[in-house]
């Protein structure tokens, strides 16, 4: 489970007072690199996927990362003027697979 949403600024201030945010995008892409057998290094690339959560919504549960692999998260509030925050980004690692 990923838990990057809590520390996010979600209202922001303007002239008139408050702007809520409405809903949260998730954008996450993952880079992994190894050797083969060979010893030639290779790139594998886990594609860029967009989630959009609601606002409420404290932390998100995403399967499917790939394992030892380093993926970059941005995210950006959604505010109810349809205007958007700037985006607030992690990297993490992905650690052994969690079926073994």
């Amino acid at each position: 489970m990923i838990r990057v949403l809590q520390g996010m600024e979600l209202d922001r201030q303007s002239g008139s007072g408050y702007i809520c945010c409405m809903s949260i995008q998730v954008e996450y892409q993952g880079i992994k690199k190894m050797r083969d057998s060979s010893g030639m290094e290779e790139t594998v690339v886990d594609p860029r996927k967009e989630l959009i959560i609601q606002k409420e919504d404290r932390s998100l549960y995403i399967e499917g990362l790939l394992p030892k692999t380093v993926y970059t998260f941005n995210i950006s509030a959604k505010f109810i003027d349809g205007s958007w925050g700037p985006p607030y980004s992690i990297r993490i690692e992905t650690s052994m697979d969690g079926k073994d």
